[in-house]
């Protein structure tokens, strides 16, 4: 039986609260320790792979996860979701009004809506159904981790 074990990257460090979409920030002292905690929750489940997001947050959490002792793949499909808010700060993303906002420009700055980062996400799930690993991690973003939750 296949066994894919959801994880959103550890926190990462952020002091101009800005929105990172797929910037390089890295982990803050608290992400490092959780992701460290996650080591330890998996080193007697016998992780046979790691699939995660290559956006660098995601990176640093399966990296520590690995132990060095797992291979990773990093899949495109499972990165951040596009937005031209990526860096941008001062947008209230807590409200529903502001996810409104930051799916609003996606036709005229390029970017992605909800239906095509569930997409993505989605046909990534579906081929790490199909690999022959029977217990995996899947690291990955809020809003693709979400979007995968609803389409199954």
């Amino acid at each position: 039986m296949k066994t894919i074990y959801l994880v959103r990257h550890c926190q990462y460090d952020n002091p101009r609260s800005i929105y990172p979409g797929r910037l390089p920030v890295h982990l803050s002292e608290t992400g490092m320790e959780e992701a460290e905690r996650l080591r330890k929750y998996f080193a007697d489940k016998e992780i046979q792979k790691i699939f995660s997001s290559a956006v660098f947050r995601c990176k640093q959490t399966s990296k520590v996860i690995s132990d060095k002792k797992i291979d990773i793949t990093f899949d495109k499909r499972l990165l951040e979701t596009f937005s031209a808010y990526q860096g941008y700060w001062g947008a209230d993303f807590a409200t529903p009004e502001g996810w409104d906002e930051f799916y609003a420009h996606r036709h005229e700055l390029g970017g992605e809506g909800y239906a095509d980062v569930q997409k993505r996400a989605l046909e990534a799930v579906h081929d790490i159904i199909a690999a022959p690993e029977e217990r995996v991690i899947l690291c990955s973003h809020g809003d693709p981790l979400q979007f995968i939750f609803m389409g199954l």
